[in-house]
């Protein structure tokens, strides 16, 4: 009977967070519906496909992650020369592996959810392609979505957040390349069980690099 009421509670807990992603996401889509209207200059939006690269310090050794990543992301330029704005942007997917000085560690089944703001910059080179430099700040979430007796757990990172980005445009659609670079500024973990939810630091500093391909459309 104890077990039932677990992972019933289980349950309940993995639904009340995938409302909770739901409703961030829709938020941050909003946000960048709503800005677009009231922006002087261009604004785009565009969709990445992601492969974020953990380098992790941890009790001697060199932990390193990979995961897979898309990312919905858009900016509003508000000067006249269409160069200065301010980024938004929404990241989900899964961390694939983890190791250590070549040793694969267990990884268990997981989803990420990352949303960032960034103040932009564009250096426009010619008619068809730009630069486009974002500093802002980050947060990275990992729920982890194996069902335990023991209750749920997840990993969260607040972080310096920079970007860099090539883009050729074809008119008003661009292929984008860039990269990513997350720098961890507080760590911590969340557990909960039993009812009851804990929140304890972790110290887990480092950097995530994410090389990253896709398109984004100009309006």
């Amino acid at each position: 009977m104890k077990t039932c009421y677990n992972d019933r509670y289980i349950k309940i807990r993995q639904k009340r967070s995938n409302v909770i992603m739901k409703k961030i996401i829709l938020a941050l889509l909003v946000v960048i519906m709503a800005m677009a209207p009231v922006m002087a200059g261009e604004s785009w939006v565009g969709v990445d496909l992601d492969v974020p690269i953990g380098i992790i310090p941890k009790d001697n050794v060199t932990v390193t992650t990979t995961s897979l990543d898309a990312t919905v992301r858009g900016a509003f330029y508000f000067d006249r020369a269409e160069t200065m704005g301010v980024g938004v942007s929404v990241g989900f997917g899964s961390m694939l592996s983890q190791s250590y000085e070549g040793h694969s560690m267990e990884m268990p089944s997981n989803f990420t959810l990352s949303p960032a703001v960034t103040f932009q910059y564009r250096l426009e080179l010619n008619d068809d392609m730009d630069l486009r430099f974002g500093l802002g700040m980050a947060y990275d979430h990992m729920f982890f979505t194996d069902s335990t007796d023991a209750g749920s757990y997840s990993t969260g990172s607040i972080q310096i957040a920079a970007e860099a980005s090539f883009v050729y445009s074809f008119d008003q659609i661009g292929i984008v390349a860039g990269v990513d670079i997350g720098v961890p500024v507080y760590t911590f973990g969340l557990a909960t069980a039993f009812g009851r939810t804990e929140s304890t630091p972790t110290e887990q500093y480092g950097v995530n690099i994410t090389p990253r391909v896709g398109v984004s459309y100009a309006f």
